[in-house]
């Protein structure tokens, strides 16, 4: 299986990265950590996480208000 991110997914990650960063520095690094695991997760587990539709699945962050 492959990743990419959808351009303006891209564009709200970089967004969400560095208002993170501005709160705290370190904190959009441990942002940004905690979505590359949830990729993984995804990755390696395609049926984990929540069910949405029939082909949609979504990953709660543990720290962070992100899906």
């Amino acid at each position: 299986m492959t990743f990419q991110y959808h351009p303006d997914a891209a564009k709200e990650l970089t967004s969400s990265i560095q208002y993170y960063e501005e709160k705290s520095v370190g904190l959009g690094a441990e942002f940004l950590d905690e979505i590359e695991e949830a990729i993984a997760q995804a990755l390696a587990y395609p049926k984990s996480g929540s069910l949405l539709t029939n082909q949609d699945r979504r990953i709660l962050l543990d720290r962070f208000r992100f899906a």
